[in-house]
């Protein structure tokens, strides 16, 4: 089975947008989770979620079996959900725009 958790370098992108939002990369923990997506005869798979401690703050990195994102987070980024349109698929590019977004989040 395909691993669709994200790649350190990945990883290495999203801890260096935590540090340019100037945020401390230690108040984030990554954990897993199944994915949402029905597709593909409804197989399930891990997902990478990244959670800011303490709190009920989470942004998941949703993936599907085609390589794109569909990203998840709470608060949500209506903002950019509204401006990417409704089926909220997203390439990485996309995917760290979305995060970016979340981080500045009041």
């Amino acid at each position: 089975m395909k691993d669709y958790l994200l790649l350190r370098t990945q990883k290495n992108e999203i801890f260096e947008c935590i540090k340019n939002a100037g945020l401390i990369p230690l108040n984030f923990e990554w954990g897993e989770e199944i994915t949402n997506i029905k597709q593909h005869g409804g197989n399930e798979y891990p997902v990478s979620l990244l959670k800011y401690l303490n709190t009920d703050f989470y942004f998941k990195f949703d993936h599907d079996t085609l390589d794109q994102f569909y990203c998840k987070s709470h608060p949500s980024t209506r903002y950019i959900d509204d401006k990417l349109g409704f089926n909220k698929k997203y390439n990485w590019d996309y995917a760290l725009l979305h995060f970016r977004e979340w981080l500045s989040r009041d």
